[in-house]
């Protein structure tokens, strides 16, 4: 279970990708990471996060929203939390984020859309991973989903993804891109 996995890796950081479907679960996940872990920094990200971004800082148990695409935003964000050297000296720094100081809620400009998707890497697969029966961490790679666009032209008054994503613009990955990626996934996992 969750607190059986925290308390075997005992991560500093934690990321919780939140929907407007998952908000009650990300609101219990990150309780129970809190109680497992007190010290851990959590961070939420995801179209939950925009869309319920006033809901969700307002709960102790949550740290820092990643508002937006989040690849580049959580890796600045975790290098800062890390103490790294080459980023951002203070959090204000930070494009798309929203925490809490003292009091008072911040939330910084938003950074723009990833204008070429092809350029993002693929997902390190091998880092996924379950607890087994035995209590050993086990990678899995029964199935992934591969990203192709991100966007959507549409604004279905029952979909958030013009709220999301801040645009009705919709960006693809080259076909090249996805055929390799596809290929990567069929001769590395079957």
């Amino acid at each position: 279970n969750l607190r059986t996995v925290l308390r075997k890796a005992q991560p500093r950081i934690i990321g919780i990708s939140a929907s407007m479907v998952t908000i009650p679960s990300t609101v219990v996940v990150a309780k129970i990471v809190r109680d497992e872990l007190p010290g851990a920094k959590i961070i939420v990200g995801g179209p939950g996060a925009v869309t319920c971004s006033e809901e969700l800082i307002h709960n102790e148990a949550i740290d820092f929203l990643v508002l937006g695409e989040g690849e580049d935003t959580l890796a600045e964000l975790v290098s800062f939390l890390l103490g790294r050297k080459n980023c951002a000296e203070h959090l204000e720094e930070i494009r798309g984020i929203m925490y809490r100081k003292a009091t008072e809620i911040i939330t910084t400009p938003s950074r723009p859309l990833i204008s070429d998707l092809d350029s993002l890497p693929f997902p390190d697969r091998d880092a996924m991973f379950i607890l087994g029966k035995d209590g050993k961490f086990q990678t899995i790679h029964s199935n992934t989903d591969i990203l192709a666009s991100r966007g959507c032209p549409y604004s279905c008054k029952f979909c958030c993804a013009f709220v999301a994503w801040g645009t009705h613009k919709t960006r693809f990955r080259g076909t090249d891109s996805i055929l390799e990626e596809l290929t990567h996934l069929n001769s590395t996992y079957g």
